[in-house]
């Protein structure tokens, strides 16, 4: 399970090495499309969390009015 942590770990880093190094070899446009696009997802996770934030409130909700019914 370490050493799985680990290796996950380590491919983050290279990974986002990687990401650097290609950044500066691209293009004026293609940059400025890695950067909408990064953008993008950025606001595509928050999203995603506020989401899921939202769907476990429901089902706290969901879960409360059960018992109140069953009760």
């Amino acid at each position: 399970m370490q050493q799985d942590e680990s290796l996950n770990s380590d491919k983050k880093a290279l990974e986002s090495e990687l990401g650097t190094e290609m950044a500066s070899q691209l293009t004026a446009q293609e940059q400025e499309d890695l950067r909408r696009f990064t953008e993008a997802v950025k606001e595509k996770k928050k999203e995603f969390q506020e989401m899921s934030q939202m769907r476990i409130d429901i089902e706290t909700k969901k879960t409360r009015v059960e018992g109140i019914l069953k009760g």
